[in-house]
């Protein structure tokens, strides 16, 4: 016999019995619906997890944030390490290295007027060109240059934090209340600085000079409305400098000035963040990555998807049970016909193979609709934005999705039903071809 006869004859056989064939059949298709559905859910959660980390932050940076005491390196070389230039030089021979820059935060210490409105401004002292590497955005104006000096570049939510002097409200309102690129602005890191003393009703004094300070431009601000960018001021890391050594007057508390309160290492594409990473530990500080963040993320969705899959692996296991049932009642009904098949010449090999070809169709047939079913399913989820898991990473974008379900997944899942089928059916098949032909021709 033919492979086009034995596929022939095995759809007829099917036909013969349709309930039970439609129900088997329906059994494969809850299963493989089942366990698409599951894994679909933990790829899901990756990807929600990934777009957001994207959204909020860049991947290839590096933030170093001070030295590692317990690492070996400190230990040999003591007060030697810190974050100074001599880091900054270090960190720049390292291999696969775009970029490093120096960071100086002065947070919420500068104050800064602007006509009958102020603003404490957190200022961020970085080197020029950086700002376009790590892949901001212009509003309006233009970016740092390196010959800069009161020169400022600001976030798209700094114009908003403006309040009338004197008033204590701190809400950020819904339109701009100055015009940074027009008006004259002055900065003091004396946080009275344009205020009303309450004592005596005159502004505020001190021995601490303003400056006036040009904003030159305006950042877009992040879709995610999370950046930590939108409500930052950058200037120069040299100018900086300049206003943290006035701080050191007004108060001594502050670092040395040869020293940045972090160091930004940009990588020059993702593979490489993880080995400049530890070479960075290596010379003994603390550094950390948003990378690590997605890296234990993806370990937990894959414990997760490897768990949902089990669930509807289980579905899957009870229907390769009903199609093994449904072989072997169609050996048992069907004996006198495979004596019959074996006496007019039909081989071992043909039977089996009949056999063979009916549970595989009925685990093929099943994995497409159960991949059918899935889809629907998906659809719906996705649709009415159900969430099965109490996770953030459905907070901060109204395009997370509930499930995915990528062509691959169909694809396995339906190989794998068809390949399930294959497997049921293989000791029924087994059975059949052992049967006597006599005894099995006179079988009723």
């Amino acid at each position: 016999m033919n492979n086009i006869d034995l596929i022939a004859m095995a759809l007829k056989n099917l036909f013969k019995r349709k309930l039970r064939t439609f129900l088997t059949i329906l059994g494969v298709s809850i299963g493989t619906a089942s366990i698409i559905v599951m894994i679909s859910l933990g790829l899901a959660i990756n990807k929600n997890f990934e777009s957001q980390l994207l959204q909020l932050s860049d991947i290839t940076l590096i933030h170093v944030v001070g030295v590692d005491e317990t690492s070996p390196q400190y230990q040999t070389k003591k007060n030697k390490i810190k974050l100074d230039n001599t880091a900054v030089y270090n960190f720049k021979q390292i291999k696969n290295v775009e970029a490093v820059s120096p960071i100086i935060n002065l947070s919420y210490s500068i104050k800064a007027l602007c006509g009958k409105y102020c603003a404490t401004l957190n200022v961020v002292g970085i080197e020029a060109p950086f700002l376009k590497i790590l892949g901001y955005e212009l509003e309006s104006g233009r970016f740092l240059n390196e010959d800069d000096k009161l020169n400022i570049v600001c976030g798209g939510k700094v114009p908003y934090s403006f309040r009338k002097k004197n008033s204590r409200s701190y809400v950020y309102y819904d339109s701009p209340q100055v015009n940074l690129m027009k008006d004259r602005v002055t900065i003091s890191t004396d946080m009275n600085y344009g205020e009303v003393d309450t004592t005596d009703g005159n502004s505020s004094s001190s021995n601490i000079k303003s400056h006036a300070v040009k904003f030159v431009g305006i950042l877009k601000s992040d879709e995610s409305g999370w950046s930590e960018s939108d409500y930052n001021c950058y200037m120069t890391i040299e100018q900086t400098k300049k206003l943290k050594a006035e701080m050191r007057k007004k108060n001594s508390g502050e670092n040395n000035s040869d020293e940045y309160n972090q160091i930004y290492v940009k990588c020059k594409n993702i593979n490489s963040v993880k080995d400049i990473a530890e070479k960075v530990k290596e010379l003994g500080y603390n550094a950390y990555y948003e990378g690590e963040y997605l890296e234990n993320m993806r370990a937990t969705s894959a414990n997760m998807q490897a768990l949902l899959g089990a669930i509807g692996a289980v579905s899957l296991f009870v229907a390769a049970i009903g199609i093994a049932n449904t072989m072997i009642m169609s050996v048992y009904e069907r004996t006198r016909e495979i004596g019959i098949m074996k006496v007019i010449g039909a081989s071992i090999r043909d039977i089996k193979k009949l056999f063979l070809l009916e549970s595989s169709i009925i685990g093929f047939f099943g994995g497409i609709i159960g991949a059918l079913i899935s889809l629907l399913v998906s659809h719906i989820l996705n649709t009415t934005n159900i969430s099965f898991f109490n996770t953030d990473v459905y907070m901060y974008s109204e395009k997370s999705v509930v499930s995915l379900i990528p062509i691959w997944l169909c694809a396995v899942a339906i190989i794998f039903s068809g390949l399930i089928g294959l497997f049921s059916g293989y000791f029924p098949a087994r059975r059949a071809t052992k049967l006597s032909a006599l005894v099995a021709i006179k079988a009723e």
